[in-house]
């Protein structure tokens, strides 16, 4: 298996075993896909070009990465349990056919690089020079931001919810 193989299946596994179904939001739950992928990535990063288009298709992948973050946590509904006095939050079949979709998308690129368009691929990296190095580090970031983003997200909306309910509560 390969190194985007490894980190797909890992941050699939870690996603969709967090958010699928009603879930409670906890401390845990909001900071174990980023811890994972902050133990993960710098055994993987190969080297971050500061210069040069390599660089720019790795912002690409940053940018890439936070829309589709963004994205993902729009599928995720949060909201205040009134029984269990918590926030929760809810993520249905959409969420998962999205994470699944990008997930075999990452890998599909990583097998057809390989097996189905490996040469088309060198010529391009070539002709714009990015370096291996390069194209590796930026399938990762295009696998681990959006994993942050979502994060974040959930974070920033879980405080407004729970903010939300205990100022509803003052208010009865």
């Amino acid at each position: 298996m390969n190194t985007e193989t490894i980190v797909s299946v890992l941050i699939l596994a870690s996603v969709m075993e967090a958010d699928l179904g009603h879930r409670k939001v906890t401390t845990f739950r909001l900071l174990r896909t980023p811890v994972l992928v902050i133990t993960i990535v710098p055994f993987f990063l190969k080297a971050f070009p500061l210069a040069g288009h390599g660089f720019l298709l790795e912002i690409a992948a940053i940018t890439a990465g936070v829309l589709l973050g963004l994205f993902a946590t729009r599928l995720i509904r949060v909201y205040w349990h009134p029984t269990k006095k918590c926030v929760d939050s809810y993520a249905a079949v959409s969420y998962a056919l999205f994470w699944l979709a990008f997930s075999t998308a990452r890998l599909y690129f990583t097998y057809g690089s390989q097996h189905q368009f490996g040469r088309q691929l060198g010529e391009w990296m070539m002709a714009n020079q990015i370096s291996v190095a390069a194209l590796t580090d930026s399938l990762i970031l295009l696998s681990v931001v959006p994993v942050l983003i979502r994060s974040v997200s959930l974070a920033i909306r879980y405080r407004r919810v729970r903010s939300e309910s205990s100022s509803t509560s003052m208010d009865e």
